[in-house]
């Protein structure tokens, strides 16, 4: 199971990557879990109120991503492993993936997509 933490947004800065979907108050997503924060992400929040926010903790998410190049955005591990993610968190979209259960079959289903796309 992934390491996360929660901070208050002001606390938040670039290249965090976002543990938990990031929902207004109506329920609209504004940020999906596992994007990197970027500055505008971070103008996001500040305008629709959001205090607090749940981001990977930096010692659980070292097997997920790749260190931070020159641009100083952090990438995931592999092209496919991100391309992979995209497409499933659309599939995934109603699930809740802080479900043990969902979360795992995410995990898995990314996995075995990812290793897919790399062999095509």
């Amino acid at each position: 199971m992934e390491r996360r933490k929660t901070l208050p947004t002001q606390d938040a800065h670039p290249g965090m990557i976002v543990a938990k979907d990031v929902r207004d108050r109506s329920g609209r997503l504004l940020i999906p879990a596992g994007a990197p924060l970027k500055e505008k992400h971070l103008r996001v929040l500040k305008i629709w109120g959001i205090t607090s926010l749940s981001v990977r903790d930096p010692s659980g998410a070292a097997a997920h991503q790749a260190p931070a190049d020159g641009d100083g955005e952090i990438h995931p591990a592999t092209d496919a492993q991100a391309r992979a993610e995209a497409v499933l968190r659309e599939v995934f979209r109603h699930a809740d993936l802080e479900h043990p259960p969902m979360g795992t079959l995410f995990r898995l289903a990314v996995e075995r997509l990812s290793r897919r796309l790399e062999q095509a």
